[in-house]
């Protein structure tokens, strides 16, 4: 009985070696079989993101009378450039986002009225450094924002004529799908800020967070 055992201990053993020895050979294969720079963060980047997320703006008049505006929409991000390094990637960014029913919550002359269509916008530069094997990235990019308010009078259309400055970070994961093609998914935060004189109001700081999931195609 013990020496059955032994030999069906000396064959699992064997089998086991020999699957770890065809796996690693089966790895290697597969790693040859890749053509040069495939799945690799080299070269020409672009990225393409859009979701949903919140937003939250507020102005401060100097005159008094605070104002904010909440809601939810859509908003997007684009990214082109190329890579400075390996997983090292300098891009201009343009990024957007909207609210589609936008709350409005105090009283004031920072806007009067109330507006159907609410955006911010942001064009800037950014890099961003992938942690690889895991495809993992952290991005962020400054540049200048914009806030614009739409009312279906087009007495109460407003876009801030002045630009402010306006950050972006993000988060994300990407899977590989072809040697050059990544779908993901990233947690983003936009922030900003501007001031502008309005002739009823004063001079009107004007603040706004936004926060959103975004599904993104990245080729590089």
């Amino acid at each position: 009985m013990q020496k059955q055992l032994i030999i069906l201990a000396i064959v699992a053993i064997s089998i086991a070696f020999s699957t770890v020895a065809a796996a690693d050979d089966t790895t290697l294969h597969l790693e040859m079989d890749k053509a040069p720079g495939a799945e690799t963060h080299d070269g020409f980047f672009l990225r393409m993101s859009a979701g949903l997320g919140g937003s939250n703006i507020t102005a401060e008049p100097e005159n008094g009378g605070d104002r904010e505006i909440s809601g939810a929409g859509g908003s997007f991000e684009l990214s082109i450039g190329g890579a400075l390094t390996e997983n090292v990637i300098l891009h201009g960014t343009l990024a957007g986002a909207g609210i589609g029913e936008p709350n409005f919550h105090g009283s004031g002359d920072a806007f009067q009225g109330e507006y159907d269509d609410v955006s911010l916008g942001f064009v800037g530069i950014g890099a961003t450094y992938y942690i690889m094997p895991a495809n993992v990235y952290i991005s962020s990019s400054i540049g200048a924002s914009s806030i614009s308010l739409e009312g279906n009078d087009q007495d109460r259309d407003r876009e801030m004529d002045d630009n402010g400055v306006g950050l972006i970070l993000q988060v994300g994961k990407e899977w590989w799908v072809s040697d050059n093609w990544g779908i993901g998914v990233a947690a983003q935060t936009h922030l900003g800020g501007l001031q502008v004189d309005d002739a009823a109001a004063g001079e009107v700081e004007w603040g706004y967070f936004n926060y959103g999931l975004l599904f993104s195609a990245t080729y590089n």
